[in-house]
């Protein structure tokens, strides 16, 4: 987002740290054999559709930062790509690499270096096991080559409803016909695709085509938003995936992340707009890619069951886990400090 954007809807940043603190949460509970059960359990793992929120996020934040100067066609091309892969080639290359290593597999091999392009997103089947979580970075990046005709498609409010409503359809025919054994493999996952996260990418834009609008709104009902949505969210642990034969699963998702990201436009929370949560959303992404890593660490030191089998392990495991991500991010960016004075240095003395 553009700076003034930041400001603005500075709730954002919130939203998305804590959506990456939920995705690392859920991570740690299907991983372990923790005996966190019942409800709780429930509502833990349902926030693997978190990884939505992050698709939407990425459509209106790239329209903040490039849709006024894609439409002004005062846009450098080279630039623009050029950004997408320095903003995340070098960290992710680092993940893949020690990944390799860890699994030193001709396997790992393989998926490693399809990945080191970012195109990996437009494969058949975007099911890589090198760092288990990294498909989202595929899909993400499959919409930023697409990006200039995405700003076409949002140049006029009314094509971009029909395109949104069109992506609905394209969605719904995958789920009960394209995504079949018809024409997918067995472990084909319908949401690694970018087809599939379409519909998550438009809403990203349209939000962003309505932002002022919806800023005055959400300010104006204040509490009675926030209720609001904590209502819906209730709501949406008890209607069912399925409607008379119809399975509504990706119109609950729509709904239910609209609501939030609604009210993190328009908020003026002192939670969503803290510092703590604005650092954490710096390195969300980073911290969502790294966490398989982390977690492998964690494991291999015999950490996850030192507080027994139950919430309070559950706690202490993510509590490590975030400090252990924080250490290792921050760690990185002194390697690439100091790999970079080490090589103005030689630059010099050649």
């Amino acid at each position: 987002m553009k700076q003034n954007d930041k400001k603005i809807f500075g709730g954002i940043n919130g939203l998305k740290a804590l959506s990456c603190f939920g995705i690392i949460a859920m991570h740690i509970l299907a991983n372990t054999q923790l005996a966190v059960t019942g409800l709780l359990k429930e509502v833990i793992m349902s926030w693997t559709q978190l990884v939505y929120l992050f698709l939407i996020l990425s459509a209106f934040g790239m329209c903040c930062g490039y849709f006024s100067r894609f439409q002004a066609q005062k846009i450098d091309i080279n630039f623009f790509y050029k950004r997408r892969y320095s903003k995340m080639l070098p960290f992710f290359m680092f993940l893949v690499l020690i990944a390799i290593i860890i699994e030193h597999t001709k396997f790992s091999l393989y998926e490693g270096l399809i990945e080191l392009t970012l195109l990996f997103g437009l494969l058949p089947n975007n099911n890589l096991g090198v760092l288990g979580v990294s498909w989202t970075l595929g899909v993400i990046f499959v919409f930023y080559f697409l990006f200039p005709f995405f700003t076409y498609l949002l140049a006029d409010k009314t094509r971009a409803w029909i395109s949104f409503i069109v992506t609905l359809g394209i969605n719904y025919l995958c789920t009960i016909y394209f995504f079949s054994d018809k024409f997918v493999a067995s472990n084909f996952v319908a949401r690694h695709t970018f087809i599939y996260c379409t519909p998550f990418f438009m809403l990203g834009g349209i939000l962003f085509l309505y932002k002022e609008k919806i800023l005055v709104l959400v300010r104006k009902l204040g509490i009675l938003f926030l209720s609001f949505c904590c209502l819906v969210t209730v709501l949406y642990y008890i209607i069912p995936d399925h409607f008379i034969g119809i399975n509504i699963f990706i119109f609950k998702q729509l709904v239910i992340l609209t609501l939030w990201l609604l009210y993190a436009i328009g908020s003026d929370s002192k939670i969503l707009n803290s510092k703590v949560l604005k650092l954490f959303s710096n390195i969300s992404m980073e911290m969502y890619l790294a966490q398989m890593i982390v977690f492998r660490i964690i494991q291999r030191l015999n950490l996850l069951y030192v507080l027994g089998n139950g919430l309070l392990s559950f706690v202490f495991i993510f509590v490590i886990e975030i400090i252990g991500l924080v250490a290792f991010i921050e760690g990185y960016k002194w390697f690439v400090v100091q790999f970079s004075k080490i090589f103005k240095i030689r630059k010099l003395s050649i």
